[in-house]
């Protein structure tokens, strides 16, 4: 339990590495315990199982890609790899949080397994594993769903709110999972496809669902503010900045992407390791760098004089205090532009938007 503390009080001083740390500590306490105290099993698999998975999804989302970073965020969700038995239906909305959070802890996990650029045929020893979670993921919702509809008239106000919640994070979460899955056929590099914007048009209502839903919960919160409660601004747990985040990152509907960081800026709250405020600015940044990568689509060209895709030419790093940088990568040929008198970088990057421009040494 005090690893868990550590982790919330290095997290709102911004400390992330350190928080990295006592989360690892702490699941390595975890699975010593597993191992030889079965009479705590319970209490292990009710309190501090879910806590753990919950922390180890919003640390595992923070971690940088790059090949050292993979095996520690592999690390991260080994312990929740237990069964996960998903009922017909839910008994309470924190049955449904802890069956959700340890879904999305195993879906993560095979994310991480990717190589991301290989093409998605190149997997084909992890697609079972990710047929399998995402398939318990879409078993989680169909339960999810009959749990609302049968207590809708029952559940309290927290409790209302807390559902609300959970269909925001499954919105993400399955855009996440079903997004990964392309055509076998497709020859791009997963990383390619992932960042195509025409993948994510057929999630247009999902996107939608995360907005709608994400203000709802900020103008609820607003109303408990107004009324004289106490605002909410820190949680150790992931609620709806991470899925806005993404919403803002990948929905091809400009409206909604507007409407997503509108919310992030009426709602300051730190939630672990992400911070509302600091994402505005991320996200701006990243939609100022995306712009003018599009208006200079038919002149950035690779050695075959086809399109760079913005991510074989930019990478995002956290740092500590949810600082961050834009980095240019190394790659293996050099980027050109097909057009006179202009180099790529020069054109994309801005001392404004790019804090450093510096070679990845981990390579693309």
């Amino acid at each position: 339990m005090s690893c868990i503390l550590f982790v919330c009080f290095d997290s709102i001083r911004g400390h992330y590495a350190s928080a990295l740390v006592h989360l690892h500590s702490g699941l390595k306490i975890l699975r010593d315990l597993n191992k030889i105290s079965a009479a705590d099993e319970y209490i292990i698999a009710m309190s501090l199982a879910p806590a753990f998975t919950r922390l180890s999804i919003q640390a595992v989302l923070y971690i940088d890609t790059t090949a050292d970073q993979k095996a520690f965020a592999l690390e991260m969700t080994e312990f929740s790899e237990r069964q996960c038995q998903i009922p017909d239906t839910f008994s309470t909305v924190e049955e449904a949080r802890d069956a959700f959070s340890q879904t999305t802890n195993c879906l993560f996990r095979t994310f991480y397994m990717f190589d991301l650029d290989l093409p998605f045929r190149a997997h084909v020893d992890i697609l079972p594993l990710h047929a399998k979670y995402s398939k318990q993921l879409a078993n989680w919702n169909i339960a999810y769903e009959k749990f609302v509809q049968k207590n809708n008239s029952s559940l309290n106000s927290n409790e209302i709110r807390g559902a609300a919640m959970l269909k925001v994070q499954y919105s993400a979460v399955f855009i996440m999972s079903d997004s990964g899955i392309p055509n076998a056929d497709d020859p791009r590099s997963m990383a390619e496809i992932l960042n195509d914007r025409k993948v994510f048009m057929r999630y247009h209502n999902d996107f939608e669902n995360i907005v709608k839903l994400s203000r709802s919960l900020i103008s609820a919160s607003e109303a408990d503010s107004q009324s004289g409660k106490p605002a909410f601004n820190f949680s150790a747990d992931l609620g709806i900045v991470g899925p806005l985040y993404y919403c803002c990152i990948k929905c091809p509907d400009y409206t909604l992407r507007l409407a997503a960081i509108e919310l992030l800026h009426r709602c300051p709250r730190r939630e672990g390791m992400w911070d509302s405020a600091a994402l505005v600015q991320l996200i701006r940044g990243f939609w100022e760098i995306e712009a003018r990568h599009e208006a200079l689509q038919d002149e950035i060209v690779d050695k075959n004089g086809k399109p760079v895709a913005l991510n074989d030419l930019l990478k995002l790093v956290l740092k500590d205090g949810m600082k961050w940088e834009w980095r240019w990568k190394v790659v293996a040929w050099a980027p050109r532009l097909a057009g006179p008198h202009y180099t790529w970088a020069g054109i994309l990057e801005d001392p404004t938007l790019v804090s450093v421009h510096e070679k990845d040494t981990n390579g693309p």
